[in-house]
């Protein structure tokens, strides 16, 4: 995490820049959303991701638009991640948002 933006990491497959003030909820979600990189995964998710396995969700305070390099623009309400340490990502995420910087 920067300052203001958390910053989701997919190595060669590109980073996602997620602004704080944009996340209104974070948990531990365990998927599997199909394929990898940054991607459309139901109507109103995307999930960032080497593999297809996720295990965090981000839940925007609305829905945003998106528009990923393979795909047209969407809105989406959520972000899927993966974390090293799902329960602790969680935690930190919800810390900051409680007090922000």
């Amino acid at each position: 995490m920067r300052e203001d933006v958390l910053l989701i990491r997919t190595a060669v497959l590109g980073d996602l820049a997620v602004p704080l003030s944009a996340v209104a909820a974070v948990r531990v979600d365990d998927r599997t959303s199909p394929g990898f990189g940054t991607r459309h995964v139901d109507d109103n998710a995307i999930a960032c991701s080497v593999t297809s396995h996720t295990n965090v969700t981000i839940t925007l305070d609305r829905p945003r638009e998106f528009t990923p390099r393979k795909g047209g623009k969407r809105e989406i309400a959520h972000i899927r991640f993966n974390a090293d340490e799902p329960a602790d990502a969680a935690r930190e995420i919800s810390k900051i948002l409680a007090h922000p910087l």
